[in-house]
């Protein structure tokens, strides 16, 4: 009987740590895209504010539904090289999601880097869902952005 108090004891002990050294989690890639510059550019920010006809200009903010929560973004766009800027807040157990993108033209196409980063806030159950999910969320997130910038039957 002992010895199965310790070991739940272990377990418990151990995933304790694993929840509480929760930091963030990051994805980073690129995509080659054989669209143009400015349709391309408008498309991914036309993926976060449909009813926009511009880029934005400076900081602007966007209220959108990401990951079936109604959120908060601050879109920040820069032109040389283009670059995309996003950071989302009022998720209910993520803290801030981050997104970056570069845009840079080549002979024939477009190279596209990402990063994404995804903090938890700082309560056990949010890290907990955090722990099972989090890379998973990402991953959502870039699937989607994937078809958006390289249509499913250029893949």
């Amino acid at each position: 009987m002992i010895w199965f108090l310790r070991l739940v004891g272990i377990f418990f002990l151990s995933f304790g740590l694993l929840i509480s050294t929760q930091g963030e989690a990051i994805e980073e890639g690129e995509w080659v895209s054989p669209s143009k510059m400015e349709p391309l550019a408008r498309a991914l920010y036309l993926s976060y504010a449909p009813k926009s006809f511009r880029l934005p200009v400076g900081t602007e903010v966007l209220e959108d539904k990401r990951l079936g929560e109604a959120v908060i973004s601050h879109a920040t766009s820069e032109t040389s090289p283009f670059s995309l800027k996003l950071e989302t807040s009022g998720f209910k157990h993520y803290q801030i999601l981050k997104e970056e993108y570069t845009l840079e033209s080549n002979e024939n196409s477009v190279l596209i880097k990402f990063r994404y980063t995804l903090k938890p806030k700082s309560d056990p159950v949010s890290k907990t869902l955090f722990l099972f999910f989090g890379k998973s969320d990402l991953n959502f997130i870039k699937n989607q952005k994937q078809d958006v910038v390289i249509p499913p039957n250029k893949k």
